[in-house]
This record gives structure tokens, sequence and C-alpha cells, in this order.
């Protein structure tokens, strides 16, 4: 082989990485505007979410300072089909409905807290403390149980609650 061949044959090697590079930038840039369109997406979900949420909550805090339980209750629902996952908004209809005297709703709505947030205390002892009050005591420890299996730590908060300390967990 000729020094002619040699370099034309090393020409061609450079030129076809030169292509192979440029159709591997190609295929990456393509790929990472998909990239960012999917990203684009993504925000604009948590955008949306976000404004969800603090529209909720505006409800939820609003609900604080109205008297009439009817009213709080119509408020908290409202918070609640704008964003269920609000916090705070499934516990706090739960009290205006006890407050009002319907126990299965409260109840219900302690349930939905705990279903949305199923690693937050208060929701537990919320149910707790109303199947206590009810005298249902065998349903308080069941729900007390089923917090102490997620939060073991919580024991030493139910044991220094005083309607919630009299019930024997073991």
């Amino acid at each position: 082989m000729t020094c002619e061949q040699l370099l034309s044959a090393l020409a061609v090697l450079v030129a076809a990485i030169g292509i192979a590079f440029a159709m591997f930038a190609f295929f990456e840039w393509r790929s990472l505007r998909h990239t960012r369109r999917e990203f684009d997406q993504v925000m604009e979900e948590i955008r949306h979410a976000h404004h969800r949420t603090q529209k909720a909550m505006q409800r939820i805090i609003a609900s604080y300072g109205v008297r009439d339980a009817d009213a709080r209750i119509s408020l908290l629902q409202e918070a609640i089909e704008i964003d269920e996952t609000a916090f705070n908004g499934y516990n706090a209809l739960g009290y205006a409905y006890q407050e009002k005297g319907d126990t299965q709703a409260a109840s219900d709505a302690f349930l939905n807290a705990i279903r949305v947030h199923p690693n937050d205390k208060e929701s537990y002892f919320d149910i707790a403390r109303l199947c206590a009050s009810q005298k249902k005591l065998d349903l308080a420890r069941r729900y007390l149980k089923q917090l102490l299996a997620r939060l073991p730590e919580c024991r030493r908060e139910i044991r220094e609650d005083p309607l919630l300390g009299q019930i024997q967990l073991s």
C-alpha cells in the first residue's frame, strides 16, 4: 500500500467517524428535546397541583373561623373536592361532623384521612378518640394498633393521651 492510499484510507475513516459522531449528536439532540418537553409537562402538572392545593388550603384555613358547623362542612367539602390530599381537610371535616353530632360521617372523614395520609398519626388518633368517646374501645384499640404498626414511636403519645391512655394495647 502506498502512502497516498494509506492517507486516503485514513481520511475515509476519519470522515466515517465524523459522520457517526454527527449522527450520534443529532439523535441525542432529538432525545434531549423530547426530554425537555416531558420536563416542561411535569413542571406544568406540578404548578397545577400546587395551585389546587393552595386553593383547597385557603378553604380549609377559612373553615377554622366559621362557627356554623354546616357552613364549615360545606367549605371543607369544597376544599376536598378541589384537592383531597390537602393537609387536614378530612380531619377538619371529621371534627365538623362530630360537632354536628353526625358520628358516622365523622368516622368516614377520619378514615378517609387515613386513606389519603396513611403515615399521619393525627388521623389515627382522631378516629381512635371518636371510637373511645363512643365507648367502642375494641375499635379504638384496632386503630391504635394500626398506628403502632406504622409508627411504633407513637406508643408514648398514646399512653400520655387522657382518653386513649386507658386503652390496653397488649
